[in-house]
């Protein structure tokens, strides 16, 4: 509330009219007997609570407290109606015309309560939830209880009072300072006919008038009221329909929840379920547990022995990778000086061949140099001969011509000789020509042959330097060759070695690995071992057995019933073996398929689980998800409640002050209008001090007016 002369919080409430009718509860019927009001007026006048300090909530009591106030308002204005019946009738033609104005004005005014009474109309709240309850059903009717009333007392008069009737339907205080021409209010009229009364009794039918007015002016507003309670009626089918689909709604919304009910349901069976499972389970876990220890023993055993196995493999593997390391290095090594060998023997074989020519040609030298000394032998053997045969001619021409005397030609003998001698001295110096020819020819073949032989001297000395060279090479490659292969067998024994070792390795790894099968294998003889010693003990039995027969037989004595009872004991023993045989293999099966089965049911037991789980973990999701939207649903519910609690509060606060207010004007007067008290109220009344004003009997009222008897 706001105060437009003091402080914006507080509103001039004076304005404000309060319309007692629209309060819930009973009213008091109208026109009690005066020994009853005055009752009243002294249990008022002795109750203490005007005096003093009121509640720090004085609306909690509201409708018990506007009872007796209802009954004054009422019988003064019955009062007052009753002294003017007669202007009623006559002024029924023109208020019927002035109804059917109100009734086109408030057609095209929508906002007509509002004018009427200056304030907004507060009974109207939007209604969003299912469960809220319109605020207008809260609101009761005294239109009946008001005509009953009235009907009973006046029936003297019906055609009077049936137009009365009409006119009070509802009693309420209205104070509307826009129309200047009515009167302010009905308790002002009252205050001054009090004040009349006492003076003049005439003046009084002139109060009576302005009343009149005044019910005039709450007939236009009650018209008006009507047409908004057939809106309201309106709003109410309409709100109807928004209930019964909001049923509807929480209908399918119990439905779900039950749905949910059931959901859970079906949960707890199965929580049980599984609580049953894992009890199960848990024995058979117990169960496995005595089986897994039994068989935690054999497992170390074998983990110890595949421990070993590693080990000996880890170690195997890194001998083999040093060994194929150095292996590599080797074949590597002897790759390269295999290259240099090969190397080594095209160079000697091409050196060989170089030799092989060089002899060729040397031997050719040779042969050259041999047939050009045979023939200078030729050549001078064949000089020689000549000679010797050129002097022995001579000598024995000189011996011839010595005998002989030759008269021949006239000449003498001596004359013959001595052109003999010329002629063969001719024949001697073309013989010596020839011969120096010869020797000259010779000179130079021996030159030649000497050039040719220093040729060849210098030419084998060069091929024997090379061939020296090539068979120091040789030696050299030969060394590197021997060296080499010194080195291949020292790898060859070094590549023995490491494959005696890599077999040993093998062997180990062989070993360990028949160790390893036989340490399986061991597991399968312990369960076998039952029956092994079974079938040893029955061999062993009928060996014996077979012995003792033997030598029963042999030795021919005993007589054969013990023979025979031994062998039917032997016998009955044997079956009891194999019997027991047989059952302990049949409890190992038995052990064997349950062992299995446990298994499948221990797989089985663990797929149900982790479904279980799942569906757990689902339903527990939509449980949240159902429960996230029941928080929002009624958090939505405590929002719409808290506001209009907040709206209530604030209504009840508003309809105390407008009490307060009327109250004030009732028991003050408007004559205290002008003053201002410390708050700054106009009115200038407060609920602790009031000053009240003596009462009027409403009995003597009626019979001065009407002129007829309290009733």
């Amino acid at each position: 509330m706001t105060n437009n002369d003091n402080s914006d919080s507080e509103v001039d409430l004076s304005e404000y009219t309060f319309d007692l009718n629209k309060l819930p509860g009973e009213l008091v019927s109208i026109g009690k007997e005066d020994g009853e009001k005055k009752h009243k007026i002294q249990e008022d006048g002795n109750n203490p609570s005007s005096d003093i300090e009121g509640p720090e909530d004085f609306t909690l009591n509201m409708v018990e407290l506007l009872k007796n106030a209802d009954l004054e308002d009422t019988q003064r204005t019955q009062v007052q109606v009753k002294g003017e019946a007669n202007k009623v009738k006559a002024d029924d033609s023109g208020e019927g015309r002035k109804e059917a104005v109100d009734e086109q004005n408030n057609r095209h005014d929508p906002e007509g309560p509002t004018r009427a009474t200056g304030l907004p109309d507060y009974t109207q709240l939007e209604h969003t939830m299912e469960t809220s309850t319109p605020a207008h059903f809260l609101w009761k009717d005294v239109n009946e209880s008001l005509q009953n009333t009235s009907i009973s007392k006046h029936q003297a008069s019906p055609s009077g009072n049936i137009n009365k009737m009409e006119d009070v339907k509802e009693t309420s205080v209205i104070y509307t300072p826009g129309r200047k021409s009515a009167p302010a209010t009905p308790t002002v009229d009252l205050s001054r006919m009090d004040d009349t009364i006492n003076s003049q009794q005439g003046d009084q039918t002139l109060c009576a008038a302005q009343q009149i007015c005044q019910l005039e002016l709450d007939l236009e507003a009650k018209t008006r009221r009507i047409r908004e309670m057939e809106a309201k009626l309106t709003e109410e089918a309409s709100l109807r329909k928004e209930i019964a689909e909001l049923k509807q709604q929480l209908q399918r919304r119990d439905e779900m929840n039950k749905l949910t009910d059931a959901e859970l349901n079906e949960l707890r069976k199965t929580k049980s379920e599984l609580e049953q499972a894992r009890s199960d389970v848990a024995s058979l876990n117990s169960k496995e547990s005595t089986l897994r220890g039994n068989l935690k023993d054999k497992t170390k055993q074998l983990r110890d022995a595949e421990k070993k196995l590693e080990e000996a493999r880890t170690a195997h593997k890194r001998h083999s990778e040093e060994i194929s390391a150095e292996l590599k290095q080797t074949k590597q090594d002897c790759e390269k000086k295999l290259g240099g060998v090969y190397s080594l023997k095209y160079q000697l074989t091409s050196v060989t061949r170089e030799r092989d020519s060089i002899q060729k040609s040397s031997e050719d030298l040779e042969k050259t140099v041999q047939n050009l000394k045979a023939q200078l032998e030729l050549t001078e053997s064949q000089k020689a001969e000549e000679a010797a045969e050129s002097l022995a001619r001579l000598r024995e021409i000189q011996k011839f011509a010595g005998e002989l005397a030759l008269p021949a030609l006239g000449k003498p003998f001596f004359e013959i000789v001595a052109l003999l001698r010329e002629h063969v001295k001719t024949l001697s110096e073309k013989s010596l020509e020839e011969q120096k020819q010869r020797s000259k020819e010779s000179e130079d073949a021996q030159k030649e042959l000497q050039k040719l032989l220093k040729k060849a001297n210098g030419a084998a000395r060069l091929e024997a330097r090379k061939a020296e060279l090539y068979r120091d090479r040789l030696t050299e490659t030969s060394s590197k060759i021997e060296s080499v292969k010194n080195e291949n067998t020292e790898l060859l024994e070094r590549i023995a070695v490491l494959t005696c070792d890599n077999a040993k390795l093998k062997k180990r790894a062989t070993e360990t690995t028949h160790e390893h099968d036989q340490a399986l294998e061991a597991l399968r003889k312990l369960r076998a071992e039952a029956e092994e010693s079974h079938k040893s003990q029955i061999a062993k039995l009928k060996s014996s057995h077979s012995e003792q027969l033997a030598k029963y037989r042999n030795n021919t004595q005993g007589p054969s019933s013990e023979l025979q009872a031994r062998l039917a004991a032997s016998k009955n023993r044997e079956s009891v073996l194999t019997a027991e045989l047989k059952a302990e293999q049949a409890a190992k099966e038995k052990l064997e398929k349950d062992m299995a089965r446990m298994e499948a049911e221990i797989a089985h037991h663990h797929m149900t689980q982790k479904r279980l789980e799942a569906i757990i973990k689902a339903n527990t999701s939509a449980a949240k998800k159902i429960d996230g939207k029941i928080v929002e649903i009624m958090r939505e519910r405590e929002d719409v409640w808290k506001s209009r609690v907040d709206e209530l509060t604030r209504d009840n606060d508003k309809l105390g002050r407008v009490l307060m207010t009327m109250w004030g004007k009732q028991e003050v007067g408007d004559n205290i209008i002008s003053k201002r008290n410390e708050n700054g109220d106009k009115q200038g009344y407060k609920y602790k001090y009031a000053r009240k004003v003596q009462d009027i009997e409403i009995g003597e009222i009626w019979d001065t007016l009407l002129g007829e008897p309290a009733s």
